[in-house]
């Protein structure tokens, strides 16, 4: 049903089948696994509409494959991650008012790109988001949108930094 149905958006069918890639890697599924890879690298060169959170998902998936095209993954992988680093970088260096919930997966992007590459200009920048957000995190422990009005509590974005933040979870222990 993703892989053609025709209106199903391009940008939804990529992140649909990323979780579903995920989910045919934990069950071992790798024939699955590598088609569905294979149908995101195509898809990937249809992208019009750019979205943080899907082209950090996108680098971050595409750093945990193994094979014979590792160095292609891993090249493409820092390619979607700058891209969305670029943005966010834009939107800090201006003190923007956007959603938290758009970045964090920028850092599991560089956390695996750092594991797959041994280098640490990566992990230093996953750091980097983690504090980053950390700094925004409310008195009653959620995170707020940011995007308008004054600081209040936004609970889909508060999951997402958690989920992202508990990647790392002895670091961030304090924050979670």
């Amino acid at each position: 049903f993703l892989y053609d149905h025709p209106t199903i958006p391009l940008n939804i069918k990529v992140a649909s089948l990323i979780d579903i890639g995920r989910l045919a890697k934990v069950l071992g599924k790798n024939k699955e696994l590598n088609n569905i890879t294979n149908i995101i690298l195509e898809y990937t060169k249809k992208l019009t509409i750019y979205e943080p959170i899907l082209y950090a998902n996108i680098a971050g998936f595409l750093a945990e494959q193994e094979g014979n095209n590792k160095n292609v993954f891993i090249e493409l992988a820092v390619r979607f991650a700058e891209r969305v680093e670029m943005d966010y970088s834009q939107q800090v260096k201006n003190d923007l008012l956007f959603q938290l919930a758009a970045y964090p997966e920028l850092a599991l992007a560089f956390l695996y790109i750092a594991k797959r590459t041994g280098e640490s200009q990566y992990a230093e920048k996953a750091n980097g988001i983690f504090s980053w957000l950390a700094k925004y995190q409310l008195k009653n422990g959620s995170f707020p949108i940011r995007t308008f009005g004054p600081p209040s509590p936004y609970s889909r974005g508060t999951g997402k930094i958690f989920e992202v933040l508990s990647a790392r979870y002895e670091e961030n222990r304090v924050v979670i």
